[in-house]
């Protein structure tokens, strides 16, 4: 079933008027993982400069207390990546702050993987199969496991399945105050390099990044373009989630410092491979030449 909405006229200057490709404070502006990104440089300047052997061998710049948000940074912008590929049918918004502002989530803590503004949901989803709101977990080398409403992070209870509720609620609360109707918000958790995922009856999509854009790909429509058009122009409208919500200015600068760092990570994991596969040979050889001596002593 393909829904409609009356949709308001825009011909005259209305409230809606020229908002539909967002405004320099709109969310569509707010960068993708910025708070994550913040966080990570923040804890990186108390990171000791490498000397050049230490550079030589390949040894992480990054800081021991940057190393999760940084690994929670690259996976929300693999989950970006993996948006960026949707049908142009589909718009895309990031960092979008859908809460009030007074309140945190259930079981905010600080979570590397949830962000500073711990209020934005990570991705928001509008396009022909309907609204949604992804909440991005980075898991690399962790078992996921989802039974209900339970999600099990190597075997350990983690609330992101609540965050991702709660966030979902909070959108589908102002984009029905705004549209006069009830809007409904599907939730979708991604996770980002698990060493496995097991569901059991979940009570909400979980996707690895890599399914992202053909599991959208595969769903029905629910939406008509113009309703389509109606909620893109009021998601990309910053006083759809909260006033405080506006672009930082300092985005690039800090996507520039953080595309640095990843080059800088990068090459340190690539020069400390060499050199693991260097000893590796190494050792061969020698054992070789170790083997081949014994034999002849023998001979």
């Amino acid at each position: 079933m393909t829904l409609g909405i009356t949709v308001p006229d825009e011909s005259n200057g209305g409230a809606m008027s020229g908002l539909a490709s967002g405004g320099a404070g709109s969310p569509r502006t707010r960068g993708t993982a910025d708070s994550v990104m913040q966080e990570c440089l923040r804890l990186q300047l108390g990171a000791e400069p490498r000397g050049r052997v230490a550079q030589l061998f390949g040894r992480s710049p990054l800081h021991p207390d940057a190393r999760s948000w940084y690994r929670g940074a690259v996976g929300e912008l693999r989950v970006a990546g993996a948006l960026s590929r949707l049908d142009p049918a589909f718009t895309v918004l990031h960092a979008v702050p859908t809460a009030s502002g007074d309140h945190e989530r259930p079981g905010d803590h600080g979570d590397p993987n949830l962000g500073l503004d711990h209020s934005a949901t990570d991705h928001v989803v509008i396009g022909p199969p309907g609204i949604f709101s992804l909440n991005a977990k980075s898991h690399a080398g962790r078992r996921i496991r989802v039974a209900g409403n339970r999600l099990l992070v190597n075997g350990r209870k983690s609330d992101q399945l609540d965050h991702c509720l709660y966030e979902t609620g909070r959108a589908s609360t102002l984009f029905s105050s705004i549209a006069g109707t009830p809007v409904e918000v599907t939730p979708v958790v991604v996770v980002v390099d698990p060493t496995s995922v097991t569901r059991k009856s979940p009570q909400v999509d979980i996707l690895e990044v890599e399914q992202v854009p053909q599991w959208f790909a595969t769903l029905p429509r629910q939406l008509s373009d113009d309703t389509i058009a109606h909620f893109s122009t009021i998601a990309e409208r910053s006083g759809t989630w909260r006033s405080r919500a506006e672009a930082d200015d300092d985005t690039m600068r800090h996507t520039q410092r953080f595309e640095r760092l990843q080059r800088e990570v990068n090459g340190a994991r690539r020069r400390a491979r060499v050199w693991m596969l260097g000893g590796v040979a190494a050792t061969v050889i020698i054992a070789a030449a170790v083997l081949a001596g014994i034999v002849s002593q023998s001979g």
